[in-house]
């Protein structure tokens, strides 16, 4: 899902799923679109982020609670999704 999101970052959430249903039938339900859209707007605020900052200039998530709350979703959504 991240390819095909770095590939096209003006695709939707519902469109990614669509994707993913097609790629693999029965597997992903429609009820995960949401799950799908939380984890585009944390991956758009990281792209947007990098090219405000660049990514030397990436924060650090230990002095950021933010960030690091972030982190801790993408890594929780990231278990139910490829």
């Amino acid at each position: 899902m991240r390819s095909c999101f770095e590939s096209d970052p003006t695709l939707t959430g519902r469109q990614l799923l669509d994707r993913l249903q097609v790629k693999h039938p029965g597997e992903y339900p429609d009820g995960l679109v949401r799950t799908v859209q939380r984890r585009l707007k944390i991956w758009r605020s990281a792209l947007a982020h990098e090219l405000v900052f660049g990514r030397d200039g990436a924060a650090d998530a230990s002095h950021d609670p933010a960030i690091a709350e972030r982190s801790t979703a993408e890594n929780a959504l990231h278990s139910q999704l490829p």
